[in-house]
């Protein structure tokens, strides 16, 4: 079954590859209204997309994250990744 997520990404002429994703899920935390990291499984085309916690390294248009805050760079450096998020569309 074709969920609205991937109907979605079709329909913006876009199409996922599960090589290259993975998969970041935040839920409400109750308790002291902020939100969580659950680590639900999601596959794609049959492909389990690996999912990312807390302690996780990653990187989102070029800008490096490492446990869900933004990773060490120089003024320039962050003025460049700053600029990649804020024109990605």
């Amino acid at each position: 079954m074709r969920s609205a997520f991937t109907g979605s990404v079709k329909h913006a002429g876009l199409r996922l590859n599960p090589a290259k994703s993975a998969t970041l899920t935040l839920a409400p935390s109750r308790r002291n209204r902020k939100m969580k990291v659950t680590r639900e499984i999601y596959t794609c085309k049959g492909e389990e997309i690996p999912a990312l916690d807390v302690a996780s390294l990653w990187t989102y248009l070029g800008v490096g994250f490492a446990g869900g805050r933004i990773g060490e760079f120089d003024a320039n450096t962050f003025a460049t990744a700053l600029g990649r998020i804020s024109s990605a569309r």
